[in-house]
């Protein structure tokens, strides 16, 4: 009854990966429902949790195998020992793998970061834009937010994969993994 309701209402309806060893099973999970009013919604904490604690792919392969099915990202980073909401850069994940996925990514998923700390948004956008990743965003003046997750949009359109992995190359050799064929 939940997925008519939302064709109905022409809503979409995003399953997030939560330790998902396969992202696979979760992209699996979306199909069976045969509805555009159901998608994938991918947590880069949780996928990098899951990669540390049961040996699950990079994060980069999560967004990638979602293809596009992925409607939803929620940007935080950690260490691969708690669900820690930190802000980018903070923690472990390797954000230009991640941000040349999203570039090859046709849905165009909407962005959020979702940290514990509201006042950690600036930390983390700065963060994604000293490495080239992110341009401009508009911050939320939505009064409803929750302190316990700050949200900010962040826009792809206009990053490519090449202009990505021409900024990776210039930027940073720290973390960098080789490509994959």
């Amino acid at each position: 009854p939940g997925v008519k309701a939302a064709e109905k209402a022409g809503i979409t309806l995003v399953i997030e990966n939560i330790l998902d060893v396969d992202p696979a099973s979760r992209r699996a999970m979306v199909e069976s429902f045969d509805s555009d009013a159901i998608a994938l919604s991918i947590d880069t904490g949780h996928a990098h949790l899951a990669r540390r604690m049961s040996g699950a792919p990079p994060v980069d392969y999560f967004v990638r195998d979602a293809g596009d099915q992925l409607r939803h990202v929620h940007l935080q980073d950690l260490d691969g020992h708690a669900d820690r909401h930190w802000a980018p850069g903070e923690g472990e994940i390797h954000w230009q793998e991640v941000f040349r996925a999203l570039s090859e990514c046709a849905s165009n998923p909407h962005l959020v970061l979702e940290l514990r700390r509201k006042s950690d948004i600036p930390q983390g956008f700065a963060y994604l834009k000293s490495l080239g990743l992110v341009e401009c965003s508009r911050p939320s003046n939505d009064r409803s937010i929750r302190d316990a997750h700050a949200r900010i949009s962040i826009d792809l359109r206009g990053f490519s994969s090449e202009k990505l992995n021409k900024k990776w190359h210039q930027r940073s050799s720290v973390g960098m993994r080789p490509e994959r064929g």
